[in-house]
């Protein structure tokens, strides 16, 4: 009895824990700095994203910009998929 509590409760916390919001600095400047090394705009980017705080442009640019790095990379589907989400958030008019 006591284990299904537990697992009744962190099913609970996780349905009701809201997106990430914790950002830092660092991530937010490795996301949408010029010059920041790719793994840094990598990481950068997927915190602004699982974030939930941004969205429209800015959610855009954070996609496109880890898009890019992932391109690079020749991790080409994940890119692709990046370069969608990208154009959802703010489609080009």
């Amino acid at each position: 009895m006591k284990a299904g509590y537990q697992v009744a409760v962190a099913l609970l916390m996780a349905l009701t824990t809201g997106p990430v919001l914790a950002q830092t600095q660092e991530q937010l400047d490795g996301c949408y700095g010029k010059d920041s090394p790719p793994e840094k705009t990598i990481n950068g980017c997927t915190a602004v994203i699982q974030s939930g705080t941004k969205t429209g442009k800015d959610l855009a640019l954070a996609f496109a910009q880890r898009g890019y790095e992932l391109l690079r990379r020749g991790k080409f589907d994940s890119a692709i998929q990046d370069f969608g989400e990208a154009i959802r958030f703010d489609p080009i008019r």
